[in-house]
């Protein structure tokens, strides 16, 4: 399973990694940027994430096309909205078709698409998910090998019943295709579950912010896990991306411990 560290904008270039999730809203800043399209370059793997989890509902078909096209993505979150599940569905099926229509930019392009199934409940997650699997599955039909796709799993629902063990039993009737992935959208303050889900499941990388949101509020990550976590946790700042370290001892710790319980 592969780690995509989501560090502060200034630090980018100190945590190296060859598989990147990349911010459709901070694409704006040139610095953020223009480094992405240095990673590309370099053969670097990026998905364009919509950024629903940072503004509620991801961005909208065009500028998010605009985007992909611009850096050459291999990868783009179909938009959702956070909790909801029929508005998400309603969301992928227009992207879907100003996408893949018959002047669909989209369409012959090697790209892969990622799904992020949303609800309020269980039963609407798994809803979402089916649905956005037959959309997928309508909107390439014309393709002789199916269009790969990677089904977003998000942290947000690790408090449910059964967490993201429950989840990703419910994908697993899909992922069972080879040419479907999974991909956890974050990782909680419990960092090691990721790496002890993948010892059970097909899971190709996790996303995450968690060693630097952790560093700045002086915690430090230990390998020897699981353990009891302290009883104040930080959440990830507003102005999370815009923060820079005057020390990045924590941080380049936290960030080793993590890579190496999730990659081995």
């Amino acid at each position: 399973m592969d780690l995509c560290l989501i560090p502060p904008i200034a630090h980018l270039r100190q945590f190296k990694q060859k598989r990147h999730l990349v911010l459709s809203h901070l694409l704006q800043n040139k610095q953020y940027r223009e480094f992405y399209e240095e990673r590309r370059a370099q053969g670097d793997y990026l998905i364009l994430d919509n950024s629903a989890h940072e503004n509620g509902i991801g961005e909208g078909p065009g500028k998010l096309l605009l985007q992909a096209l611009d850096l050459n993505v291999q990868e783009l979150v179909v938009p959702d909205k956070l909790d909801d599940g029929p508005t998400t569905v309603k969301l992928a099926r227009e992207a879907l078709l100003s996408w893949f229509g018959v002047k669909g930019h989209l369409r012959g392009r090697d790209i892969r698409l990622m799904y992020v199934p949303q609800g309020k409940t269980i039963l609407e997650w798994r809803m979402c998910l089916t649905d956005l699997m037959v959309l997928h599955a309508s909107a390439v039909e014309f393709w002789e090998v199916p269009l790969p796709l990677t089904i977003g799993i998000s942290k947000d629902y690790a408090h449910w019943d059964g967490g993201l063990y429950h989840l990703l039993n419910i994908a697993e009737h899909f992922t069972m295709r080879d040419y479907v992935e999974v991909h956890l959208l974050g990782s909680g303050h419990d960092y090691w579950t990721a790496a002890d889900l993948a010892k059970e499941f097909e899971i190709r990388s996790v996303d995450t912010a968690k060693p630097f949101v952790w560093a700045f509020d002086g915690l430090v990550m230990s390998k020897k896990v699981p353990h009891i976590l302290p009883d104040s946790l930080p959440p990830r700042p507003t102005t999370y991306f815009h923060q820079e370290f005057e020390d990045l001892t924590t941080a380049k710790h936290n960030a080793k411990v993590l890579r190496e319980l999730i990659e081995g």
